[in-house]
């Protein structure tokens, strides 16, 4: 089952690209038809074509997470949380109070990496758009990454494209920063 999760990134991103919007292009609609329901198809209306994109880049991270989660939670020791059902904590208690903190670094670094994506990821929309991807769902990285492109050799177009990567990365390491800070000044500790 844990390979199946981390399928997408043995995969070639574009090949799972096109067969998800596929799936939703036409898939979707197909068996919304079956059902009873109209489900509209991949770009039909902004709303929906946002919320599959999110999904997607969900799906995608997930098995990677997921895998880095269940090797840090194999290390949390068995006689601790033997120790916690011996003193009468239940599962959610368990949880909190035991495993909560023995993988918090891990939870901290996938959130401090994420807050890293809001400001250089471009979320696969070249994978689904090419360099014409619509601009309500245009990110940063995407951004950037289109120009760069459209200025292919021509050099003289490069530096305001830097500038703009330099006042991302000046916004953003303040914030990822004291993310990180308030992150393990008041995550839970293992103590």
């Amino acid at each position: 089952f844990k390979i199946m999760l981390y399928l997408p990134h043995i995969l070639s991103a574009m090949v799972l690209t096109v067969m998800y919007k596929y799936l939703c292009e036409y898939g979707l609609p197909e068996v919304g038809k079956l059902i009873g329901i109209e489900i509209p198809g991949f770009r039909e209306t902004p709303e929906w074509t946002f919320s599959l994109l999110l999904f997607y880049n969900l799906l995608m991270s997930f098995g990677n997470n997921m895998l880095i989660y269940t090797g840090t939670m194999a290390g949390i020791s068995d006689a601790v949380i033997e120790a916690a059902e011996i003193d009468g904590a239940n599962s959610w208690q368990e949880f909190i109070h035991v495993i909560m903190p023995s993988i918090f670094s891990t939870f901290a670094l996938f959130i401090v990496t994420g807050m890293i994506q809001i400001f250089n990821g471009q979320g696969n929309l070249f994978n689904f758009f090419g360099l014409e991807a619509p601009e309500r769902f245009q990110t940063f990285g995407y951004y950037i990454y289109v120009q760069v492109k459209h200025a292919g050799i021509n050099y003289v177009n490069y530096p305001p494209i830097a500038a703009l990567g330099l006042c991302l990365t000046s916004i953003a390491i303040p914030i990822i920063f004291t993310g990180r800070h308030l992150l393990t000044k008041y995550g839970p500790s293992e103590d």
